[in-house]
This record gives C-alpha cells, sequence and structure tokens, in this order.
C-alpha cells in the first residue's frame, strides 16, 4: 500500500505535501543545567512485506524453541465474520472481538484472511502492540471459482482474476504470490463447491 491509502494510528493516509517538514516537540519544561537528546524515526515503505514494517511490529513474541498454537484462516466483519452483538444480534465482527477471542482461547498465532480484502491491516497493526502475546498474521483468503487460496506474510496487491490477461491460470497466481513474499495455503478443499460457496472445492 501507498501513503496515499494506508497509514499508521494517529497518523491520517493521504498524499504527502512537497516542502521542508520540521517536528515540534512539545517538552513542558527544561531546567537549568538540563540537556535533552531526541531522536526521531519516519518509516516510508513501498511494499508490502512484514520485514518493512516498522520493528515494534516484528519483534518475536517468545523465544526459544517450542510448540505453538494457532489458526491461519480467520475473518472477521471485513468480510463475511459475524459475532453477537450485545443484545444477542449476529452482526459483522469487529477485528478486536476476533483477536481478543484468540487470546482469550490462548491462541499463539492468529491470521485474520478476511475475502479478497486488505482493509484489516490497519485495525490488526493498530492491536499488535497490545495483543502481545498474540502474534497477528496478516493475510487474505483469494475467492476464485478455481479454489479458495490463503495469502499470508504480505499487504500488496495481488491480482487474483484467474483467466485475465494478467493472471492466465492458478500457477501464474501462485508466482504472483510468491513474487511480493507471500507464503500460500489451500483451503478446504475437500468441500463442495455450490450455491452455498462458489469455488469452494
Amino acid at each position: 500500500m501507498t501513503c496515499v491509502s494506508d497509514a499508521t494510528p494517529s497518523c491520517l493516509p493521504g498524499a504527502i505535501p512537497v516542502g521542508t517538514w520540521n517536528v515540534l516537540i512539545g517538552v513542558p519544561n527544561i531546567r537549568s543545567g538540563v540537556e535533552s537528546h531526541y531522536t526521531i524515526h519516519v518509516w516510508l515503505s513501498a511494499t508490502g512485506a512484514v520485514a518493512a514494517e516498522p520493528e515494534i511490529l516484528r519483534q518475536p513474541l517468545r523465544s526459544g524453541p517450542a510448540w505453538f498454537r494457532g489458526d491461519l484462516h480467520m475473518h472477521t466483519g471485513h468480510s463475511d465474520g459475524q459475532c453477537p452483538s450485545q443484545s444477542g444480534k449476529m452482526v459483522p465482527c469487529p477485528v478486536f472481538v476476533t483477536v481478543d477471542a484468540a487470546a482469550r482461547r490462548g491462541l499463539d498465532f492468529i491470521a485474520i484472511t478476511d475475502h479478497n480484502a486488505s482493509s484489516q491491516y490497519d485495525a490488526m497493526r493498530e492491536q499488535q502492540p497490545y495483543f502481545d502475546k498474540l502474534l497477528l498474521i496478516p493475510g487474505r483468503e483469494i475467492t476464485t471459482l478455481k479454489g479458495h487460496i490463503n495469502f499470508l506474510g504480505s499487504t500488496d496487491f495481488i491480482d487474483f482474476m484467474i483467466g485475465g490477461k494478467n493472471v492466465p491460470d492458478m500457477n501464474a497466481l501462485l508466482r504472483s504470490a510468491g513474487s511480493v513474499g507471500a507464503i500460500t495455503s489451500i483451503n478446504h478443499p475437500m468441500s463442495p463447491t455450490g450455491e452455498i460457496c462458489m469455488g469452494c472445492g
């Protein structure tokens, strides 16, 4: 994503105006004889690779060998994920509620893989520092009539319109995913394709 469509929490997306920029540091008081030094970090990224995210979002949450328990296929209200509202009605489920449910169940990692969507990434990035015992993996479920597949670990756009000029077949789609560092995982290959779930199988 670019700065035109994406920004970290407390910032707004949009084109960055051309010119000289200054950093304003609000210091309530400076006592005589005291000297303070500040370092400013600014990240501008043209890639959706997890490795390009700020360090706070890619710190290991645990060290050493262990068994890790998680789920690589979850949905939120950014596609068809639902959960009960306060009054018990089924509504589109907020990302926080989905992540909190995973944390309460003691999972170590989850991939939120909403259908053909990337709008959930901002909420995931904002919530990762809070959920510091649960790794949030960016992903999306690519739903095609030729099957469903998860792309994990990249937020870059990938054209998934199989049969078109840019993506003639599934192998071309897989190569595109690999070119941006996404790991792929085939979803529910034994499920029947039909009216309830187009292309599921």
